[in-house]
């Protein structure tokens, strides 16, 4: 998809996000790299025990769930912005998106890449 897009800033936002979205659908789609961490997790694993329970806890929260916290809340703002491009006189949409930029922005560094990426210029954002 990202080959038909004709805007130049959705498609390099949409190219950056690419490799993190394969990383994580990797989980949902049992690729080998997925399936070596998932042996961490599993009670019956010879591997299980390499790694402490505050090991695997701490990999868990930071390479899925944050992971599937920021594809989860990404969408929905970016969603937002290109809304707002629909309604360029509508200063609350617009400030709702920058409020959510800023939240997304502060938890982690990849929505802090998009905003500068296509969020920034989407909403009209002169800083």
């Amino acid at each position: 998809m990202i080959d038909k897009v004709t805007d130049a800033e959705r498609k390099k936002m949409l190219s950056r996000l690419y490799p993190e979205y394969r990383r994580l659908c990797a989980y949902a789609h049992g690729s080998a790299q997925s399936w070596i961490a998932k042996t961490a997790f599993w009670k019956a694993s010879p591997l299980r025990r390499l790694h402490t329970d505050g090991e695997r806890q701490t990999k868990y929260e930071k390479e899925i769930v944050d992971s599937a916290f920021v594809f989860s809340f990404l969408p929905t703002i970016q969603s937002t912005c290109e809304v707002a491009t629909l309604y360029p006189s509508d200063v609350e949409l617009k400030r709702v998106a920058v409020e959510a930029w800023n939240v997304l922005s502060e938890m982690n560094l990849l929505g802090k890449i998009i905003w500068e990426v296509r969020g920034r210029s989407s909403l009209g954002v002169v800083v």
